[in-house]
């Protein structure tokens, strides 16, 4: 959205007030933030037989680990889940509790919806958000967080196996723009308007503070702030 800012029109000497004719600030306009859908897949494609580290296995499976983290717990089975030959991933009960696989997104996106490709007869896995379970169609689950965890089932011997967890994500883009401050016609020779201020460049959106330091001058006016529109008289002091 675009904004015009305009400079209060300032006190002219033999106390005249000058309205409208004063130094103004016109800006290039705060863009709204930008928000990206992205989209990542949790995968096994090293077609060997392995298991899970209890550590970041993010590189693993198929994710980058600087901005991921899949981290599996035994909880009360003796084995980590595991990677099978075939691409799927095997996950194990207990009669105390059962293997987790948390999956975090290192840079707080959120993430929107996952789809667990589940294999047949070993599909009753569980996805918990913030340690309650979400209800899923499918295998598709609504998540609306940075992080969820898929959990074993229960305490049955049967596995819960899948193929791929396909995510999708959001990302913040960040969107700069620039202050410029415009002598609303004050800068045309006959005004002898000096000492404008160097546009503000590289912002990114929020608050921020107009440049005070510069202090623009005319000929038989006080400089008396800026203000939101050419003919307001209400100064700002930040956009």
């Amino acid at each position: 959205m675009n904004k015009l800012f305009t400079k209060i029109a300032a006190l002219a000497l033999g106390a005249t007030m000058a309205v409208g004719v004063g130094v103004a600030i016109g800006s290039s306009g705060k863009a709204a933030e930008q928000v990206n859908a992205d989209t990542a897949t949790i995968s096994y494609t090293a077609g060997t037989t392995s298991s899970m580290t209890g550590n970041n296995d993010a590189a693993t499976l198929g994710l980058t680990a600087a901005d991921w983290s899949v981290v599996a717990d035994k909880g009360g089975n003796g084995n980590f889940p595991g990677l099978n030959k075939d691409g799927t991933i095997r996950m194990y009960g207990s009669t105390s509790s059962a293997n987790t696989i948390t999956v975090t997104n290192l840079h707080n996106y959120t993430i929107s919806s996952i789809t667990v490709g589940y294999s047949s007869g070993y599909d009753n896995g569980i996805v918990k958000v913030n340690g309650s379970a979400v209800s899923g169609t499918s295998g598709t689950y609504t998540i609306n967080a940075h992080s969820f965890t898929i959990v074993h089932h229960g305490t049955s011997n049967v596995q819960v196996r899948f193929s791929s967890v396909a995510m999708t994500y959001t990302t913040g883009g960040t969107t700069t723009y620039t202050v410029t401050y415009n002598a609303n016609g004050g800068a045309n020779a006959q005004y002898n308007v000096a000492g404008m201020p160097n546009p503000d460049t590289g912002l990114s959106n929020g608050s921020h503070t107009l440049n005070s330091s510069a202090t623009p001058t005319r000929w038989g006016y006080t400089f008396g702030g800026w203000a939101a529109s050419a003919g307001s008289t209400t100064q700002i002091t930040s956009v």
